[in-house]
């Protein structure tokens, strides 16, 4: 009995350890791309703009798998849009309409840190 009981503890320490390391990591990546896109934003060299852009680009393409064992798939699809869509908005030279999605994009990363309180909140 006293295997059974140390054992599924072991089990459940093992797993809220992974959920705060997970966390964290999300975290991580969260403010490493709100910084990359407020960098975009105070810049005004389109060409400057276009390789953190791709910066931003390269770094989903490489955590998207990471990400996607924590966050919801369609959640990550929707930033990813929203990257392209700056990206087209930067190629076009249209600094306002850049500006709102850029703006629009740290939102939805702040609203998708939010969920993730919330469900690590619930689970604990």
């Amino acid at each position: 009995m006293k295997k059974v009981f140390f054992l599924c503890a072991i089990i459940v320490i093992i797993i809220i350890g992974g959920e705060f390391f997970l966390q964290r990591k999300a975290f991580e990546n969260f403010d490493y791309m709100i910084g990359l896109l407020n960098d975009i934003d105070e810049k005004k060299d389109s060409d400057i703009q276009l390789e953190s852009i791709e910066e931003i680009e390269s770094f989903l393409k490489n955590k998207y798998l990471l990400m996607a064992f924590y966050i919801d798939h369609v959640e990550l699809d929707k930033i990813k849009s929203q990257i392209v869509v700056i990206k087209a908005g930067i190629e076009k030279h249209d600094e306002p309409f850049v500006h709102e999605e850029i703006k629009r994009t740290i939102y939805m990363i702040e609203n998708l840190k939010e969920k993730i309180i919330i469900k690590a909140d619930n689970i604990l």
